[in-house]
């Protein structure tokens, strides 16, 4: 027996992701129905019978070497917990991949497939708005193993209607940037900037579907694809729909792989690290997304190092690994010291959101000292239009500063207004203001004599019940600096 163990129907999944084929093709070759494969992954904690165990068995040894190293790796994702995915319902609504889609992300990783998984993307923003559940942790590292076993790239060049040249790719890829900073700027929980995001996908799928170019333009676009599809996530993200930012970020994976961008993919694996460290059934998940991502990635650029080292370092402080953060941290500082060519993207870590990421680290190890130094810092190191991680940062000082060891109230309830004040006036960020909430209820519980933090613990509730609508002067081209 291959495993080891009796078979499940989620391990009996993993043969067929690694040999990336069909529910049909991988029945037919195993010899089994269809239906058989389809009951397998709608139950995936249903043991697998004897006969069919020895077919999988069979299937594996004789495969290539490769796909039996993938299927081993998709193994050690398995969330013992059970099932592929949990139902998070929030507010009535369901959130998370449902029916089609989850076969969608499933399917190989090849260039018809990731447009189709881009397209429905797109086209959720006129479609299902229920929601999506939230992938377990098994089925987003099993993603990214996919993407770390790096494929031989296919020619991407297209013979379409419309001639797509070099040039296109730079001023679609400029516009994305101007939607980069109005995020920057004002937050990504708006509908304004959700629309004009959705808006500029569709152009870039049509000119994908319909646009006849070159294997390198072709590149270029489904790298286009790639940003847009992890933006859109984030800004799911920063709204507190995990599951879209989890559907959007895994379309994105696919597409960063066909472009043969390892930068653009690690950063993207960097991002689904960071949702996993905020949710608390897949915080172990959060590891080992960071260091997949960290692994995947053997280029030069000093930006990039330091981001996937500072992803590495959030993971760790949440697991409780204080040496591992420390040393991560001291990766990351490293590296900005370090000269070279960076991608584009990666404009937004600099010595203040270092400190920041830093500053963060140490408040989840308890180690306010340290924590209070380097957030102070990253304050003082923040340009003006840089507001919604100025925002998050007072948030994180308030919670500092309101830390049993040695707390100042006079400074955490500076830092709450100063967040406060922003999340009212200028950034949209559901987030941002869900950490401050949580930060300031906490705290009203144990001072809840003190009328300063009252007020506080009120006026941010009041937030919550009335978010932040996008400012109307927040237009492509808002200048400003760091997507997280």
């Amino acid at each position: 027996m291959i495993i080891g163990r009796p078979w499940t129907a989620q391990d009996a999944e993993f043969p067929r992701q690694a040999m990336g084929q069909s529910n049909q093709r991988f029945g037919e070759d195993l010899g089994v129905a269809t239906t058989t494969v389809a009951r397998w992954r709608a139950n995936p904690t249903r043991r697998i019978n004897k006969d069919n165990r020895d077919l999988l068995d069979t299937a594996l040894h004789s495969t290539d070497p490769d796909i039996r190293q993938r299927f081993a790796l998709l193994l050690e994702t398995v969330d013992w917990q059970g099932h592929l995915c949990s139902v998070a319902p929030r507010e009535g609504a369901v959130r998370g991949i449902v029916g089609d889609s989850v076969e969608q992300l499933d399917e190989p990783w090849t260039a018809p497939t990731v447009l189709r998984a881009v397209q429905a993307l797109a086209e959720s923003d006129v479609m299902d708005r229920r929601g999506f559940l939230t992938l377990a942790g098994g089925y987003l590292t099993a993603a990214a193993h996919q993407w770390l076993l790096e494929r031989p790239g296919g020619d991407l060049t297209r013979h379409g209607s419309l001639r797509v040249h070099a040039g296109a790719v730079e001023v679609i890829d400029s516009i994305t940037a101007g939607l980069r900073r109005v995020d920057d700027s004002h937050g990504g929980s708006a509908a304004a900037l959700t629309s004009q995001l959705y808006a500029h996908l569709r152009t870039v799928i049509e000119l994908l579907t319909a646009g006849s170019y070159d294997d390198s333009t072709g590149k270029r676009l489904y790298a286009s694809a790639a940003e847009l599809a992890r933006l859109r996530g984030w800004t799911a993200f920063e709204s507190g729909d995990h599951g879209m930012a989890q559907r959007c970020w895994i379309a994105a994976l696919h597409a960063a792989d066909a472009s043969g961008d390892r930068a653009l993919g690690a950063n993207i694996v960097g991002f689904m690290s960071c949702l996993a460290k905020d949710v608390a059934p897949h915080r172990s998940t959060a590891v080992t997304l960071a260091e997949t991502a960290l692994t995947g990635y053997r280029g030069a650029s000093p930006r990039v190092t330091a981001i996937l080292h500072l992803r590495t370092a959030e993971a760790y402080a949440t697991a409780r690994d204080r040496r591992r953060c420390h040393a991560a941290l001291d990766a990351a500082f490293n590296a900005l010291d370090n000269n070279g060519v960076s991608p584009d993207w990666s404009y937004w870590i600099n010595p203040a959101q270092a400190h920041a990421q830093a500053g963060f680290c140490h408040l989840r190890l308890g180690e306010t000292d340290p924590a209070r130094h380097h957030l102070t810092q990253a304050l003082a190191l923040s340009p003006e239009t840089d507001q919604r991680e100025t925002a998050l940062r007072h948030t994180l000082l308030t919670a500092a500063w309101l830390h049993p060891r040695q707390p100042n109230l006079e400074l955490a309830l500076h830092h709450g207004d100063e967040a406060l004040s922003l999340l009212t006036d200028t950034v949209s960020s559901t987030r941002c203001a869900h950490q401050l909430a949580a930060v300031v209820s906490a705290a009203h519980h144990h001072h809840h004599r003190e009328p300063s933090l009252r007020r506080l613990h009120d006026r941010t509730r009041q937030v919550l019940r009335n978010p932040q609508q996008f400012p109307t002067e927040a237009r492509v081209g808002t200048r400003g600096r760091g997507t997280r």
